[in-house]
């Protein structure tokens, strides 16, 4: 698309074109415009010296954007309800994992299932038995103490809310053993 200038006052120029990095002046009055035509439609005021975003164009969405070390930001932009700007709200930030699935076999007396990892950003344990298994963060596990995971239930922490304390299970029932299935990912 070529670049055309629409404004009839030197001072208050609207420029249109397909890209602000490919299409804008590099010259240009304090307080034009650039109107982009593709992408986002996004307008751009000119400071002087540099092109700035004018922030009441950006209209309501969200975007993922992949940055040099592999994790996944996801913002939303949206209108300020008064006019004043644009709220920029970085809702999560993922990672990239590394997971590890271990069987862990539980005893009526403390079992540790993790020991302490201070990379750890996910963890899900599985209780992949017919009873009740018991598990306690940073101390031994004791029966009706710490976290109760039901028979067939699980347990799970994401990247906001995170331990990185070691982890030990109990069980009370006759039995022997029990089985947790824990995924840890860091």
């Amino acid at each position: 698309m070529a670049v055309f200038n629409t404004g009839s006052n030197p001072h208050r120029q609207h420029f249109y074109g397909d890209s602000i990095l490919a299409d804008a002046p590099t010259s240009a009055y304090k307080g034009d415009k650039f109107h982009e035509q593709t992408g986002d439609h996004l307008t751009y005021i000119f400071n002087g010296t540099i092109w700035e975003l004018d922030e009441s164009s950006v209209n309501i969405k969200e975007k993922g954007i992949s940055v040099t070390d592999g994790t996944q930001v996801y913002q939303s932009y949206e209108k300020d309800p008064q006019g004043y700007g644009v709220k920029r709200v970085t809702i999560a930030a993922y990672p990239s994992l590394t997971l590890t699935h271990t069987k862990i076999e539980v005893s009526t007396t403390t079992t540790s299932v993790l020991p302490e990892n201070l990379n750890r950003k996910y963890l899900l344990i599985f209780n992949d038995s017919d009873k009740d298994i018991y598990i306690s963060f940073g101390s031994d596990a004791e029966i009706g103490q710490g976290i109760l995971i039901s028979a067939k239930g699980h347990y799970e922490q994401n990247p906001w809310i995170i331990s990185t304390q070691a982890i030990n299970a109990i069980h009370g029932e006759t039995e022997t053993i029990k089985n947790l299935l824990v995924t840890e990912g860091y």
